[in-house]
């Protein structure tokens, strides 16, 4: 292969839309290059052209993306060597898992991409870390802990460039770019890849927030639905078969976690921005501020209860959305 594509994340920053995109154009051609987006499965093989987009269709996530174990300096070594075997030309090969960014990368790990004799490429996106965590607490914090207050503790606060220093320390690394996620997922994986045009298939809107009633239904019946912190299948499920397009759930942060998560992040997230790409300057102003400062949060905080959430109740739409799919399912 000619280069290794790494996409790397963040959690919570359009990562199933680049996936999904991915999945749906899994070979790509321009600017004469080839850019062919493989997976490493769960079973340690390589997924990639067809089977990989077939993958894709039969998720119930929508997309394919590469599994990533505990062990995983041992598994993406070998993943990658399967690669390096496959891919003998002088293809761009894309793997993407919205974890890396936060698994850090070690001396070892750093050896595997190291021993390829490729050059790598990083490719991040993010968002402002308040909204990051209020995302986070409604796919996994409320799934593990009893109040907003204890999941921000258990994440300090958001520190992308942490992350992707580490990537940084590859001895082979060409390029990191890094974008919010305000400037287009898909405009900027295609502006980091310099691809300026293409008959590319587009995916729906994919793991967009589910509907307050979605999660009140969910958490009020834990142990009837099985979802838990890292285990989202049933939710994704639920959102394909209701189809709701319901109010979205509360801003779930106080005030005093949001002055935490922008006080404690600021000096990192600053230097963040200045090495960020901006496909939509005249948006940079207010995306720099929503990093950096409180403002943009004023108004929108609350004093947020779970059980008081999950007591609310229903509307009549989604009741009566609820019994309508249930009838059409019945035998």
């Amino acid at each position: 292969m000619r280069e290794l594509i790494v996409h790397i994340g963040a959690s919570k920053c359009a990562s199933s839309t680049v996936q999904g995109f991915l999945s749906l154009n899994p070979v790509m051609a321009a600017g004469g290059r080839t850019y062919v987006y493989a997976c490493l499965d769960n079973n340690g093989a390589v997924l990639h052209g067809e089977e990989l987009a077939e993958a894709g269709r039969h998720s119930v996530f929508g997309y394919a993306a590469s599994y990533v174990a505990f062990d995983w300096v041992e598994q993406l070594g070998q993943g990658l060597r399967q690669i390096a075997d496959i891919f003998d030309g002088d293809e761009s090969v894309i793997i993407s898992n919205e974890g890396f960014w936060n698994l850090g990368i070690d001396p070892s790990s750093a050896t595997i991409f190291d021993d390829l004799g490729v050059p790598v490429r990083v490719f991040m996106l993010t968002r402002p870390p308040v909204d990051w965590a209020n995302a986070g607490w409604w796919q996994w914090g409320c799934w593990e802990y009893e109040t907003v207050g204890d999941w921000c503790d258990s994440i300090g606060f958001v520190d992308y460039k942490a992350g992707l220093d580490q990537w940084k320390q590859l001895r082979r690394l060409k390029q990191a770019y890094v974008a919010d996620i305000s400037q287009g997922p898909i405009p900027c994986l295609l502006d980091f890849l310099d691809i300026t045009s293409g008959d590319f298939v587009y995916p729906e809107d994919l793991n967009v927030a589910s509907s307050a009633e979605v999660l009140r239904l969910l958490l009020g019946n834990r142990e009837m639905f099985g979802r838990r912190t890292h285990e989202p299948e049933v939710e994704f499920r639920l959102n394909a078969l209701l189809n709701y397009k319901g109010p979205k759930p509360p801003f779930a942060l106080s005030e005093a976690m949001v002055r935490r998560l922008v006080a404690g992040g600021r000096d990192s997230h600053r230097q963040l921005l200045d090495d960020m790409h901006w496909l939509r300057p005249e948006t940079k102003q207010a995306v720099c501020e929503a990093y950096l400062s409180t403002r943009p949060y004023v108004g929108r905080c609350s004093d947020f209860d779970t059980q008081t959430f999950v007591s609310q109740g229903f509307s009549d739409s989604f009741v009566a959305l609820l019994g309508q799919r249930l009838l059409d399912g019945r035998p």
